[in-house]
C-alpha cells in the first residue's frame, strides 16, 4: 500500500509538470494585433512679395505753409501676411541733410507727422520727441514761434501687416514752413536749397527710400534676413558736414 501511493504521488506531480510547461509554451507566443498603411512628406516654400505704385514722388513748385503729398500703394502678393516697412536711405547723405532742417521743415509718413527736424542730438530715439537744450535767449524757433521738442525723420517706419492679396495706401508729405522766405531758396531743388543765415544747407539729391516686406514679426535689422536685412543708420552721421547744431531752431 505504501509503495502504490507514492507511485500515484509521482504520476501527479508529472502531470502537474506537464501543464505548467504547456502554459508557458502558450504564453510566449502571444502578440498585439496590428496594421500600418505607407504615407509620404511633401511641401513647398511660401514667398514674400509685393507691388508697389506712385512710389516716386516729385514735389515740384512748393511754397512755405503748403503741404505736398502723394499716395503709395503696396499690394501683398505673397502667400501669407506680411509686415510692410518704409526705409529711407542715405548713401547720398539725403536722409540725414533733411534731418537737419529743424523747424523749417516736416515730414509725414502714413497720417505720423515728424517736425524740429534735427540730427544734433545723437540720443534721441529715431522719431520720438526729445527736449533740446535752450541757452538763455534761444527759447524762440523761427519767426518768433516757441521752441517745439526736437524730433527726426526716423530710418525705418513700420506701416503694418498686410494679408494676402491685402492692398494699402499711405501718404508721405513734406512742408517748408511759413516762415522761411530766404529769396536764395526760391526756385531751388527741395532736398537743394541754397544755405544761408536762416536756411539750413540740404543735398541736392533724391530722398532715395524703399518699401520692404518681411514675414510677420520678424526684425528687419535681424541678420537672419541674408541679404534683405536693413543696415540701421544712427544720426548723426559720422563725416556728413551737413550736419550742423546750429541750424536747429
Amino acid at each position: 500500500m505504501e509503495i502504490h501511493l507514492v507511485r500515484k504521488r509521482i504520476s501527479l506531480l508529472a502531470g502537474v509538470g506537464v501543464v505548467t510547461v504547456m502554459s508557458f509554451a502558450v504564453i510566449s507566443t502571444g502578440a498585439y494585433f496590428t496594421d500600418s498603411k505607407p504615407g509620404a512628406i511633401t511641401g513647398n516654400l511660401g514667398t514674400v512679395a509685393i507691388n508697389t505704385s506712385g512710389q516716386d514722388i516729385n514735389f515740384a513748385n512748393m511754397m512755405p505753409g503748403e503741404t505736398q503729398s502723394q499716395t503709395v500703394t503696396v499690394h501683398n502678393t505673397g502667400t501669407g501676411p506680411e509686415d510692410i516697412y518704409v526705409v529711407f536711405k542715405n548713401d547720398n547723405l539725403a536722409w540725414s541733410a533733411v534731418n537737419n532742417l529743424g523747424q523749417y521743415g516736416k515730414f509725414m509718413v502714413a497720417g505720423k507727422v515728424y517736425d524740429n527736424l534735427t540730427n544734433s542730438y545723437p540720443a534721441l530715439t529715431p522719431g520720438v520727441a526729445g527736449i533740446p537744450y535752450q541757452a538763455p535767449g534761444t527759447e524762440t524757433g523761427p519767426c518768433g514761434t516757441s521752441r517745439i521738442p526736437a524730433n527726426y525723420l526716423p530710418h525705418v517706419v513700420k506701416l503694418g501687416t498686410l494679408a494676402p492679396n491685402q492692398q494699402w495706401s499711405f501718404d508721405i508729405g513734406f512742408q517748408f514752413s511759413p516762415c522761411l522766405s530766404d529769396p536764395l531758396a526760391e526756385g531751388a531743388p527741395v532736398w537743394g536749397a541754397a544755405p544761408s543765415a536762416g536756411f539750413p544747407a540740404i543735398a541736392p539729391m533724391p530722398l532715395e527710400y524703399v518699401v520692404a516686406a518681411f514675414q510677420p514679426g520678424v526684425d528687419p535689422l535681424s541678420p537672419f534676413n541674408g541679404s534683405g536685412k536693413i543696415t540701421p543708420l544712427v544720426l548723426p552721421i559720422p563725416g556728413d558736414t551737413r550736419t550742423n547744431p546750429g541750424n536747429l531752431q
